[in-house]
């Protein structure tokens, strides 16, 4: 069961990173689409190594099902926030 978990993680890693890259670069005028590439790639390194940085850290005092209701509150968040943007176009 684990070996077919990491198989989807690999997948939808895989690829949603190329994906929200090429996202992130079209948005970018085409003299800044260097810039907007190496940003998005930099956030996106600082963002995996500060978060497993900062949630084990909370592991030890809220737990695992704490730091993952947390995720789970930050994803909801995320997605309401996205569609209000999307509905704002």
């Amino acid at each position: 069961m684990m070996l077919l978990a990491a198989g989807f993680y690999g997948i939808g890693g895989g690829l949603c990173f190329p994906l929200l890259s090429i996202m992130a670069v079209e948005k970018a005028p085409s003299l800044r689409r260097g810039k907007a590439n190496s940003t998005y790639m930099a956030a996106s390194d600082l963002g995996a190594s500060l978060g497993a940085f900062t949630l084990g850290i909370a592991t030890t005092y809220i737990g695992y099902r704490g730091v993952f209701l947390f995720c789970c509150l930050i994803l909801l968040i995320d997605l309401l926030l996205m569609r209000v943007k999307l509905e704002q176009r």
